[in-house]
């Protein structure tokens, strides 16, 4: 088994070989005896946003970041809402993440634009403006560059998947054969 998670503004969402087996708040998830809490308490637990979801200062950042990602953020901005220095809020970020606050908001972005192309038929440039991005262009090379493909290419993908031997319902199968619920 391979189990991953995504995190958005309210939700966890576990993987296991790429189906939905839980999703919740932290607190949810954390009561229930499940892969998601097995996967926190192990001691090398691949999760280090874990420990940002347990210090409140870190939490309201990454809160803020993935519910307005249009919203232009700077390290100075996301420091005071963390009632942090920009250093210390930086090397806070650092250690919890892995990466910086800015590499983690432009993934962050670009996963919702990934999720849009796949699930909506949403103009490119209207979900560039949805993530944050003023150009179609910078939009298109920084998703280029995460995801291999340009946007078109992907949500082309990510349709061939869901057109291509669905198992029934209302669930499809997005970009590179993950079932989406």
């Amino acid at each position: 088994h391979r189990l991953s998670t995504i995190r958005n503004a309210d939700r966890i969402l576990v993987f296991d070989d790429g189906r939905i087996v839980e999703q919740g708040d932290y607190d949810e998830l954390m009561a229930q005896d499940g892969p998601f809490r097995r996967l926190a308490e192990r001691q090398d637990s691949q999760l280090p946003w874990l420990s940002a979801l347990q210090d409140p200062r870190l939490s309201q950042a990454v809160e803020a970041m993935l519910a307005h990602p249009e919203r232009a953020c700077n390290v100075e901005a996301l420091a005071a809402l963390a009632g942090m220095s920009r250093s210390s809020f930086s090397t806070h970020f650092l250690r919890a993440f892995g990466r910086s606050p800015h590499s983690f908001l432009m993934a962050s972005r670009l996963r919702r634009a990934a999720h849009f192309l796949a699930t909506t038929d949403l103009p490119v440039k209207t979900i560039a403006g949805k993530i944050g991005y003023r150009s179609r262009s910078n939009f298109s090379r920084a998703f280029k560059t995460l995801y291999g493909l340009d946007p078109h290419a992907y949500r082309l993908a990510a349709t061939e998947g869901n057109e291509g031997g669905s198992e029934g319902g209302s669930e499809g199968r997005g970009a590179g054969g993950a079932r989406v619920a």
